[in-house]
């Protein structure tokens, strides 16, 4: 999986056929396994859960390396 994928997904299950313009991949990545949905998790849960992709409707992002 990849989050090219991922976002066309989103879209088919919203009913859209564009990306809206508050959405957006910020780290394309591919060889997703585990995923993250939340309204406000931060960045270490993502270290902390070994997870491969985070979504949300706003983070918390640090200046630390993500990956």
């Amino acid at each position: 999986m990849n989050t090219q994928r991922l976002m066309e997904i989103a879209l088919d299950m919203a009913g859209l056929s564009e990306i809206p313009g508050d959405s957006a991949v910020h780290h394309a990545g591919r060889g997703i396994r585990r995923l993250l949905v939340g309204i406000d998790p931060h960045v270490d849960r993502l270290r902390d859960e070994g997870l491969d992709v985070m979504t949300a409707s706003s983070v918390l992002l640090d200046r630390r390396e993500t990956r």
